[in-house]
């Protein structure tokens, strides 16, 4: 039944989740929920009010509770402005939780961001579920969108926003420069409950983009192979923040490169002295090229703290990788792997089964190179993932040109039925 209390003004930026079938096979780790994360801090900064949902920590990933808290909350508060984040997995969740929205106050604005919705936005619209679609980095949109939205002025020359013109035709508006690197908001861990925060696996993000162009990776889309440097300052500002008041001792640096930084030392002198000073540990990912050009590199990050490296093999085939437009060789892999393990670290590998030029054949390679690596203990985990073209990618584009069903809601998105 719909409300007519009046609305606060108030952001309530949601992370949906997944079935509790895909966490089981992780543990049913809870994570950060770090897009919306970044988006609250912006705001907060800013003295906009705003409230952060990680809706599978609300819910303990019971689907069940799922309407019964989002109402619970909604009824008490009645936000102005209700954001989801929409990785395309998570689209068929986030479309039922703003039908909820929408049931409870029409006059609700509901906004979506996230690689769905940037790439795909007149479908998103068409829905009738969303009143604009924010495209790109989504700080400085949601300010400008939250004020006007406050003060009842009109959104529509908001740049970096898609939505539906009086006609119901999608309109782009354009879009908005990147933000600088100092301009990225250290995250505020306080926005979200202390629980959540103390027993997630937290990632750290020190830049955004990279500069490669991978063909199932939708960073080039949106960063044209520039990445984006936080400031050392920040980063250590957060490290430090999740080690004094969250007990942290681990962190996972979700950076596309880690060895990307140009200021790659100075970086490892903070991960050192933060290492020596609460214990933390860290875990990141890389390339075997990189590793391999840059060997120097391995005892400078053993000495800071870090335990793991993870690279990115993909596959053992050239013609695959040539297809993915991954601009290096298998034979880097093996020589990379070798190397981590020399000074100590634990070395793992990602794979991706299933791309596009791929065969049989090509697979069975794939299979025996990462039998080869475990059996010579080269590769202490890995990790074999199913391609899917994901919206904004290189591969997405080539797939729709072959009429292949771009039909998500088809797409199953667990480890037994991914397709």
């Amino acid at each position: 039944m719909a409300t007519n209390k009046k609305h606060k003004n108030e952001v309530l930026l949601i992370e949906p989740f997944l079935e509790r079938r895909c966490y089981d096979d992780f543990g049913g780790i809870y994570q950060v929920p770090n897009t919306i994360l970044c988006l609250g801090s912006f705001l907060n900064e800013r003295k906009i009010h705003v409230k952060i949902f990680s809706m599978g920590y609300e819910t303990k990933h019971k689907r069940k509770f799922e309407e019964k808290v989002l109402r619970n909350y909604l009824n008490k508060n009645n936000p102005k402005i209700v954001g989801f984040t929409s990785y395309t997995e998570l689209y068929e969740n986030v479309k039922r939780l703003a039908a909820i929205v929408k049931n409870f106050n029409p006059n609700t604005k509901i906004i979506i961001g996230g690689h769905h919705a940037m790439h795909q936005p007149a479908e998103v619209l068409e829905s009738g579920l969303f009143d604009a679609v924010f495209i790109g980095e989504g700080e400085k949109a949601l300010e400008e969108y939250s004020r006007k939205v406050f003060s009842e002025e009109s959104t529509t020359n908001i740049h970096g926003i898609a939505f539906l013109g009086d006609n119901k035709k999608v309109v782009i508006n354009p879009a908005r420069p990147r933000l600088r690197g100092e301009e990225i908001p250290t995250p505020d861990y306080t926005l979200l409950p202390k629980e959540l925060v103390k027993h997630s696996n937290k990632w750290l993000l020190t830049t955004r983009g990279c500069p490669y162009a991978c063909s199932f990776c939708s960073s080039n889309a949106q960063y044209r192979r520039k990445v984006i440097t936080r400031p050392l300052s920040s980063v250590k500002e957060e490290i430090e923040n999740l080690a004094k008041k969250y007990g942290t001792k681990e962190l996972m640096i979700t950076d596309s490169t880690f060895q990307s930084r140009r200021d790659f030392k100075e970086f490892m002198e903070i991960l050192k002295e933060l290492n020596m000073k609460y214990g933390i540990e860290y875990t990141a990912q890389t390339r075997a090229d990189n590793v391999v050009n840059k060997p120097e590199q391995l005892k400078i990050m053993k000495a800071s703290g870090v335990t793991s490296l993870t690279i990115g093999a993909e596959s053992a085939s050239q013609k695959v990788l040539d297809a993915m437009n991954k601009m290096s060789s298998y034979d880097y892999v093996p020589k990379a792997l070798s190397l981590i393990k020399i000074v100590g670290l634990e070395a793992g590998t990602y794979w991706l089964i299933g791309h596009p030029g791929s065969s049989r054949i090509e697979e069975e390679k794939t299979k025996k190179a990462i039998q080869d690596l475990l059996e010579r203990n080269l590769s202490d985990h890995y990790e074999v993932k199913l391609f899917l073209p994901f919206p904004g990618t290189r591969s997405s584009k080539d797939c729709r040109i072959s009429w292949l069903d771009f039909n998500f809601s088809n797409f199953k998105f667990d480890t037994k039925t991914p397709v």
